[in-house]
């Protein structure tokens, strides 16, 4: 199944607020370009981290479009928690206009799986001169801070940290402990 996951939206709040991370770096003050930079940072890390764990550590809306129906007609969505599913639509086999989808006819949504996953209950035809025949909008994550795992809080943390003090490349061989919380934490691919 081939498929892109993007992310739409973003929460206001962050999942480890720049106050957080300072006290984690042991810094007080910083000037109002370094304090830009240190947001950025985290942003940057909380991408990673979800990335890696296949979590979303905020409310955020995702796209995932898919060029076919899965065989199974199990579509996985790769962001967990998930908050709700605002859309499915298809191209229409017979002129590949965007024709959305029914809650309870078309799919069912399954909330409790890890990650959530949509069945389809009858997947109609579709269109085949495009690629991208599949678009499902959802959004997922953690309403609030609180209810983030403290494994991906930390990874951010470190993250951040690793790029705040060691600012070029570097190249490691095996895993960093961020990596190991993220893995340790990771939603599994169906």
């Amino acid at each position: 199944m081939s498929f892109t996951l993007e992310k739409l939206t973003y929460s206001a709040d962050l999942a480890v607020s720049a106050d957080e991370m300072k006290r984690h770096l042991i810094v007080k003050n910083l000037t109002s370009d370094l304090s830009l930079d240190l947001t950025d940072k985290i942003k940057e890390a909380i991408d990673r981290v979800e990335g890696m764990s296949r979590r979303s550590l905020r409310a955020a809306s995702f796209r995932l479009v898919l060029d076919d129906w899965p065989v199974s007609c199990i579509i996985p969505l790769d962001r967990y928690p998930l908050i709700g599913v605002s859309s499915v639509k298809y191209r229409r086999d017979t002129d590949g206009a965007w024709t959305p989808m029914t809650l309870d006819t078309d799919y069912k949504v399954d909330k409790l799986s890890k990650p959530a996953r949509i069945l389809m209950i009858n997947p109609p035809s579709l269109y085949t001169d495009e690629l991208s025949k599949i678009e499902i909008i959802f959004s997922a994550g953690h309403v609030t801070n609180s209810t983030v795992p403290p494994k991906a809080r930390q990874a951010v943390k470190l993250l951040v940290g690793t790029e705040f003090e060691e600012r070029q490349d570097r190249v490691v061989k095996g895993m960093t402990r961020a990596e190991q919380l993220c893995r340790s934490i990771a939603i599994a691919r169906f």
